[in-house]
Formats: structure tokens, sequence, C-alpha cells
């Protein structure tokens, strides 16, 4: 039976005539159940669910980030009449041009698995000709991927240019030429407490030396990172990247920002043709502005080194400052960022160009040194043995990976039920479901089910800090892998965790010591497992955590990806930092 090939969750772009296949689940939004009760419609099989495929994805997407970034820099060195080498432009263009590669990667094999997998009679796309995927800068990319609109634009760019059978039919649509702004959005209001730690910042600045060490979202709690300061003996600085507003795109100018195009495979040629109209205005147009920014900043003119966990991926302003005192060899430091066992995190560190990443587990400061989670520097997670039971829900990502997370999402949701449907009344009645920031925009979460059919339980809204969750609660359960697992076992609160295809995503050489936490009976394999661990553990958690086998396995674990910090943890930081960077510049002087 030939289906109709639908994008997105608009009806005006399906035919209701025709049996449908939506590309993913989000064109079939819950709350339309009734009206999809009375159609004929399937969902395409989600793509890369094989982790074989994934690794060989992954290994596809970093040689190609590479071939391209060594044109990208050539190309914008002629635009800007520059002459610095691929390194400098990577630290700066390169998050974006990683995160565009996987977005488009993606996108681009859920088309390619429709045409091939089912038997399809059209698809309705916009006309591209005027449309531009461009956005203003790289965390605009990051709001873009998630917008109906953007994507049905890449969709139909794709479908253009693809080779296949399907009939195409453009829908009517404005012809303006168009690019998408969404920088805007991520603008929040002042509190107290930025606006106090601004006017500080502004007192705190005329105490800056130039050959002072520069430190920027370290991941130390706000008081620690004053401490880092202090123990490098300098005075304490609140630095902040300012907002820039660019100018608009020059369709002109890129259409002479060509990328070599001949002899390429079908993924590839696509991407080689569409960068010029979907580099960040930050790159090309608003480069100049950027630079202006960038040279009236109030940040050391000759820094020992640079130290951030956060801000190189999307801090156009710090990128492009740290890769200007890169190349006058001022030794570059990242700190890890999130956990490492995830399938491309490889990657994802090559790109930012570090000169070194300060893990936080063995041999995470290298040369057989162990880090510590910076995390944890001076904090004390509490909580209440007698408290109720945390549950974190995974957050919903569909958009910004190599492979569908569609699959995932549904087996997250469906093996709460589960874990829920297992547990007594009593232990319903002391339970909190923590929703991720992003519930509210898909559907995928059904908070209203669960608060129907078990309205014993509470859920928090992102209302409460975790730390105050924490101290309430006997027993916490991550429902994904991340870094939250290492802060709640690294601090001795009674932890367990649970998700769907448990070795999926994970990176094959850590699969042994997430293994150690399966036979310690913290990571289960199913609900049913984990809510018979919660029950039978349920009035003594504590007990069970300082089981002695229990604790040498979990001992294992956390050295390898998460110690607990030392006495005088900023003072041993800020030691290592300075002798790492005199690794790096002999001719650093303390």
């Amino acid at each position: 039976m030939k289906r109709f090939l639908a994008l997105n969750s608009n009806e005006s772009r399906w035919n209701l005539k025709a049996p449908l296949l939506f590309i993913d689940e989000k064109c079939c939004k819950k709350e339309r159940n009734f009206f999809l009760s009375n159609i004929d419609y399937k969902i395409a099989i989600p793509y890369g669910i094989d982790s074989e495929k994934r690794d060989n994805d992954l290994n596809y997407i970093d040689s190609l980030f590479f071939k391209l970034i060594k044109e990208i820099s050539s190309l914008l060195n002629e635009v800007h009449k520059l002459e610095y080498p691929e390194s400098f432009w990577q630290i700066i263009v390169g998050p974006w041009l990683e995160n565009y590669l996987i977005v488009v990667f993606n996108r681009f094999n859920k088309i390619k698995n429709a045409i091939q997998n089912y038997d399809l009679s059209g698809v309705n796309i916009i006309n591209t000709k005027n449309k531009l995927l461009v956005t203003e800068d790289t965390i605009s990319l990051s709001r873009a991927c998630l917008n109906q609109y953007w994507n049905e634009v890449l969709y139909s760019k794709i479908l253009e240019t693809m080779k296949s059978k399907i009939e195409i039919k453009y829908i009517n649509n404005d012809e303006k030429l168009y690019y998408f702004n969404f920088k805007k959005e991520l603008n929040s209001k002042e509190t107290f407490t930025s606006k106090s730690k601004n006017y500080l910042s502004y007192i705190l600045k005329y105490f800056k030396r130039d050959d002072d060490a520069f430190i920027i979202s370290s991941y130390l709690p706000f008081i620690q990172q004053m401490k880092l300061y202090l123990n490098l003996k300098q005075v304490p600085q609140i630095w902040k990247s300012p907002e820039i507003i660019y100018r608009s795109y020059n369709i002109n100018l890129r259409k002479k920002f060509l990328l070599s195009n001949k002899n390429f495979g079908e993924f590839e040629k696509f991407v080689r043709t569409d960068i010029p109209f979907s580099i960040p205005i930050c790159f090309l147009e608003g480069f100049n502005e950027l630079l202006d920014v960038v040279s009236k900043l109030p940040w050391p003119r000759k820094p020992k080194f640079i130290f951030t966990s956060n801000n190189h991926d999307y801090d156009e302003v710090f990128k492009l400052w740290t890769a200007q005192k890169r190349e006058k060899n001022v030794p570059y430091f990242i700190g890890q960022h999130g956990t490492v066992s995830y399938k491309g995190t490889l990657l994802h560190d090559k790109v930012r160009s570090p000169d070194k990443v300060i893990g936080w587990g063995e041999n995470g400061w290298g040369m057989n040194k162990n880090g510590f989670n910076l995390k944890l520097v001076g904090q004390n997670f509490k909580h209440d043995n007698n408290g109720n039971l945390l549950i974190l829900i995974a957050p919903i990502t569909t958009d910004r990976k190599i492979w569908d997370k569609i699959l995932d999402n549904e087996l997250n949701q469906e093996w709460l039920r589960k874990l829920i449907s297992n547990l007594p009344k009593k232990i319903l009645k002391k339970t909190i479901l923590r929703l991720p920031h992003s519930y509210k925009n898909h559907s995928f979460i059904p908070y209203e089910s669960i608060k129907k059919d078990f309205p014993e339980i509470k859920f928090d809204f992102h209302e409460k800090k975790l730390k105050q969750l924490f101290a309430k609660s006997r027993l916490v359960i991550h429902c994904y892998d991340s870094t939250g697992i290492l802060e709640t076992i690294s601090s001795n609160i009674p932890t367990m965790c649970i998700w769907p295809n448990t070795f999926a995503h994970m990176v094959n050489d850590y699969r042994k010591y997430y293994e150690l936490l399966i036979e310690a009976k913290i990571l289960a394999n199913n609900p049913e497992e984990l809510s018979s661990c919660i029950i039978n553990n349920w009035d003594d958690p504590d007990k069970w955590m300082r089981n002695t086998i229990l604790k040498e396995k979990v001992d294992k674990f956390l050295y390898k990806f998460s110690n607990f910090p030392p006495k005088y943890a900023t003072k041993k930081l800020a030691q290592h930092l300075l002798n790492v960077a005199i690794q790096h510049n002999k001719s650093i002087k303390f």
C-alpha cells in the first residue's frame, strides 16, 4: 500500500485522502488521538537503532568534520582577509559545524530510510529557493533544530536534491527570503543575584592584572571558583561575555562562499552545497562586530592560561578571544562537562581543540594523576533515610542527536509506568517525579495520565533545586545516564538507575564499569528488577549502600569516572592548572 509522507504535525501539509507515513513521532501529537484514530497512518522506523551502525556513523561524521573544517577555515580567511591556521577557526566554528553535521545527517537519513523502507506515493514540500537555514550563532542552531518550520525547510531541501521516484508537490508558501533568529528566546530576566554579581564584577575588574589566569564557567560552585582565584594568588573575577546584535545576512556574500562539490557522496554533496547558506551570521556578515566586541573586552591581555567547562560550545565572544590568545601560545584547558560514557564524547572534545581536558576520574589530570568532580567541591548533599523516593525523568532529546531518540523516549515512559505500577501505595505516597524542563513541549511525557492513574504521586516542575529535593529523599532514581548519577553516588546518596538499551549509547571501553553497577543492583536491566530493589531496601537504604560488596563495586566505578573532591580541592586544582600551563608554555612566569 502506497503511503503519503508527512514531515511534521501541520495537517495542511498532509494528504488526508491517502494513507500516511509520519517521518517521526512528533508528527502525531497525542492530544489528537481521537482524530488520528480515524485515519490510516504509520510512523517510520526510527533511524540509528543498531549500535554498530551508530559507531560507523560517528566515525563518518568525525572524518567529514575534519575534512570540511579545513576548507571552511580557508574560505573564512579569504572572506575576512586573514591568515589564521585551521586550529584557530576550529575553536570558533567547530562546535557549530559538529552540531550542524549531526542534525543534518539525522534528517537526511530519516528521509532516506523512509524512501527505502516504504512504498511512498508522494510528499508535500515548500519551495526552498528563497529559504535559508542560517541562524545568528551556534546557540541559535540548537533552538532552530527544535523548530517545526526550520526542519520543514531542511527536509524540503534534502528531498529536492535526492534522486528518488517519490512524487514531490510544492505547496503555497511565502516567497520572501527568510532566515531564523531564535536568540532572543534565550534571554532571561535579571534576578537580584545576577544584578549583584554584575555590580561586583564591575568593581573587581579594576583589580585585574594582564597576566591573570582566566577562568569562566568552571563548573565549580560560585564560592569555590572565587577560592580558586585566591589560590592562584589573584583577585577573584566574575567574567561574562557581552551580548551582540549582529547585522543581517548578505546573500551575495554567501553565493561566493563556495565549498568544493565534485565527486562526493550524496550526503557530503548536500552539506557542501548547503553550508554557505547555513553557516551562522556571526562567522560571516557579523564577524567584524564580533571582532570589535572582543577587542574591547576588559579581560586579561596575556593570561597564564584559560580554563572553562562550559563556554567553549556556545559563547562566540569567548571562542574568538580564546582562539586569539591560543595563537599567542596561551594554554587552553576545558574541564569535563558531562558524563564521558556517551559515544561521540571523544569527537566532542577533539572539535573544541583544547590543550588539555581536565577530567573527574582516573587519570583525569594525566600522568597517572586522578581528577575529581568539580561540581561537588565544597558541596554537602544531604539526604533523609526516612524521606521520599525521588525519580528524575529523562529529558526529551529528539532533535539534536545523530540517531533518533524517539524509541528511547517511548521506552523510558513505558518503563516508568511499569516501575510505578509495581510499587506499593506506602511508597507511592512518598514518591516525587521530577519532570524535565522540556515536558511542556512534548507529548511523550504522559504526566496527565500518570497523575490520573497514580494520584498519590507528587510532581516537581523544576520549582525546587535538586539539592533541596535530595535533602528530603531517602532514595534517588535516575532514568537516564547523566552526571547526576556521578554526583549522587559520590555524595553517598542512595542511588538507583535505569534506562532502556543499557549500553547502546555507551563507549565500549566503559561498559565493564557500568556492569559493576548492575552487579551492585544500582543499575537495573528492567523496571520489575528496579521496583523489587526499591521495595527490598526501602526501610533502610543507607544500610544497603554501606554493604561492603556493593561499596567495593561502587568505589571502582567512581574511581574511573568521578572521584570525590579531597580537602583543599581548589588549592590542588590551582596547582595542577599552573603545572599543566607551564608544561604547555615554558615561558610562563609565576
